[in-house]
């Protein structure tokens, strides 16, 4: 993912997150806005990138609790516990796990 970053104002700086194309071909951007200095938001959109990077997705508020929960189970559970801790957090009677 590429992003760059660009001054509106006095104090106040533009994010610009590249995410591709989609299906038909049109270029995909995000904006955001910063308010501080050209430092905090250079992190800000490194914060940003990472958190694509990882799969993440922008506006985590968007996000219903089963898809958290799917997205949690495939990027932290299976990389990180064992085969059965898997399973077991998988199945629906354990009342664990919501889909």
């Amino acid at each position: 993912m590429n992003g760059s970053i660009r001054r509106r104002g006095k104090g106040t700086y533009e994010l610009t997150i590249d995410l591709g194309k989609d299906s038909s071909g049109r270029r995909q951007r995000k904006f955001i806005s910063v308010r501080g200095t050209k430092a905090e938001a250079d992190q800000k959109l490194r914060e940003v990138l990472t958190r694509l990077d990882k799969g993440m997705s922008l506006d985590g508020s968007k996000s219903t609790v089963g898809e958290f929960l799917e997205s949690w189970l495939s990027s932290y559970v299976e990389t990180n516990t064992g085969p059965r801790t898997l399973v077991w957090l998988s199945r629906e009677d354990t009342g664990i796990y919501i889909a």
